[in-house]
């Protein structure tokens, strides 16, 4: 049978004991802790400066760059990104070297991003 990797709580809330947790926890290699934080810290703060626009909502998705070729190539992106993130998945083997040698891998994630935003807006428009 199938076995709860992940469970909030007990199933009828109350009597119930919570099985115990079945995720990997993340972990970050111990050189690259300060580095990681300070990228959050300083992402935070310049996000936080950002006025929100809702403009962008408003266009069809041709005039910000998401054409049909870019449209169809959505399914590739994600195979994509879903690669990166395998690579990424024992992050307690990566090494500086490594990082340098995924700076591609990073472009084909924040590629894959931003054909997701460009292409979403015609189905996140407000009605």
């Amino acid at each position: 049978g199938f076995v709860a990797k992940f469970l909030v709580g007990p199933p009828d809330g109350h009597s119930s004991t919570i099985p115990p947790e079945g995720r990997m926890t993340t972990i970050i290699p111990p050189w690259l802790r300060p580095g990681v934080r300070a990228a959050g810290q300083a992402a935070q703060t310049v996000t936080a400066m950002i006025p929100p626009d809702f403009t962008l909502l408003h266009l069809d998705r041709q005039d910000i760059g998401c054409t049909d070729t870019t449209l169809s190539s959505i399914v590739q992106r994600s195979q994509e990104l879903q690669r990166y993130l395998r690579k990424m998945n024992d992050f307690m083997q990566v090494k500086p070297t490594d990082m340098l040698r995924m700076i591609p891998d990073f472009s084909d994630a924040y590629q894959a991003g931003i054909t997701w935003a460009f292409c979403a807006v015609e189905y996140l428009r407000p009605v």
